[in-house]
């Protein structure tokens, strides 16, 4: 009985993880600003700001899959990584190349789907969940609680 539970509390864990299903996505914030990749900018470094929607390659974000709970996220134009730069409150994010086979746990992600019908997403190495910022500022990691915090994937025609 207790390992059949234990099964289910997984199985519910990675269902809940994966209520954005792999595949390239415009990632919205609260403000109508859209994340983006700053000056469609190549280089590692590159900061993840939000702007308007103009529908740039830097502007869709692909989510994998890399053990059934974590997934990872990168720019569709540069094919590089969703990055945290630190465990510090207010760090920001930037695009980097991959680190190993499954992304360095500063790259990976968890999404939690709101009662509300938004998705947070949790950094698997500080657990601080990624916040909007206000106009074309870098996307920070920061608190729970904040509004900010709640974002709305729409896949792109995959």
């Amino acid at each position: 009985m207790k390992t059949a539970l234990i099964l289910i509390a997984v199985l519910f864990a990675i269902a809940q993880s994966q209520s954005i299903v792999p595949g390239t996505y415009r990632i919205d914030c609260p403000d109508g600003n859209v994340f983006d990749i700053k000056d469609s900018g190549m280089a590692d470094g590159t900061p993840l700001i939000t702007g308007s929607w103009h529908n740039g390659l830097n502007q869709h974000f692909i989510v994998e899959y890399v053990d059934g709970v974590w997934a990872t996220m990168y720019a569709q134009h540069s094919h590089k990584f969703l990055t945290v730069s630190s465990p510090a409150v207010g760090a920001i994010y930037t695009q980097e190349e991959k680190i190993g086979v499954n992304g360095a746990w500063t790259q990976q992600f968890r999404f939690e789907a709101t009662t509300d019908g938004f998705t947070r997403v949790i950094n698997r190495d500080t657990g601080k969940v990624m916040t909007c910022p206000a106009g074309k500022n870098p996307v920070q990691g920061n608190k729970v609680c904040d509004p900010s915090e709640k974002l709305t994937f729409e896949l792109q025609g995959n």
